[in-house]
């Protein structure tokens, strides 16, 4: 019996390794979103600055996401990362919505539609299983200005979880006073030493 529930584990974990960081157990709150969340200030681009390792890293760089919102109300998100491969600037738009509250900072972001060829860059998601998708964000802290906070967790199943999580900033080159202090957020959440360098490097602004 025990050898079948981790058979049933790593056999998952080998499907969606390439997107986290994968954990024994099932997700926590660890890492609780921040408290009077204003979603008009976060909206905007948005550059990668650092985040959990994941193979995508070996051929994705310049990524950044923009959250627009459009007179009817919706709120769009558009990821965007050249391909190293391909040397191609490619783009996937997903629909953002707030799941609790206006004041929190969790969300979701809604794919009606993943090719094939991104799918191995969507955080959370495992490939040849659906073709719609959606991911639950917890900003877990930004000052709107400078630098953004965001964490992820998905259950694989009662055995492991997948965490994600990304430093985003306002500039594509950000000062070193704007990164002390994106440092010191990351510190205080113990979150620092999980992150990498995301590249910006020879990116188009």
């Amino acid at each position: 019996m025990y050898r079948g529930i981790f058979v049933l584990f790593f056999v998952s974990l080998f499907v969606s390794i390439q997107c986290q960081v994968p954990i024994f157990g099932r997700c926590t709150n660890k890492y609780k979103p921040m408290k009077d969340f204003q979603k008009l200030k976060f909206m905007g681009k948005w550059y990668e600055a650092m985040r959990f390792y994941t193979i995508r890293d070996v051929v994705a760089s310049c990524v950044a996401v923009t959250y627009d919102r459009f007179d009817d109300g919706r709120i769009y998100v558009n990821n965007e990362y050249t391909n190293r491969l391909t040397n191609r600037r490619e783009t996937l738009t997903g629909k953002f919505k707030l799941t609790t509250g206006e004041n929190r900072g969790v969300f979701n972001v809604h794919y009606d539609f993943i090719p094939s060829y991104i799918q191995p860059y969507i955080p959370g998601f495992v490939p040849g299983l659906v073709q719609r998708f959606d991911t639950l964000l917890s900003i877990v802290h930004t000052d709107y200005d400078n630098y953004a906070i965001l964490w992820t967790c998905r259950n694989l199943n009662q055995y492991g979880h997948l965490e994600n999580a990304w430093l985003l900033t306002r500039e594509q080159e950000p000062s070193e006073e704007i990164m002390q202090s994106a440092y010191g957020a990351l510190d205080k959440f113990g979150m620092r030493n999980l992150f990498i360098k995301s590249s910006q490097q020879n990116c188009e602004p």
